[in-house]
């Protein structure tokens, strides 16, 4: 199981709807906050532009960690599912 549940197996964009802490630490709490509003913080974007401006990255670092994750570069945040949310942010931050 996984520390964050989502009713519709989507994330949607509503963390205070989809992030249910059931058994994770503060600081990846705080992780998945900070990605889901980079994600989040530009419309119509892919998750690429989105997260690299949102999280003051490059292009080739989340393309990569997206990659690592099983998906493409031409994603749109609001695609993923929580348990690839949740490895993306691994990916990001412990790359």
């Amino acid at each position: 199981m996984t520390p964050f549940s989502c009713a519709e197996g989507r994330f949607g964009g509503d963390p205070h709807c989809a992030l249910r802490n059931t058994d994770c630490g503060e600081e990846q709490l705080q992780r998945v906050l900070k990605v889901v509003k980079a994600g989040f913080a530009q419309r119509r974007k892919t998750a690429v532009n989105a997260l690299s401006a949102g999280l003051s990255m490059t292009k080739e670092q989340v393309t990569e960690a997206l990659a690592a994750c099983g998906q493409s570069a031409n994603v749109r945040f609001e695609q993923l599912d929580m348990e690839t949310l949740l490895a993306l942010t691994e990916q990001l931050f412990n790359a």
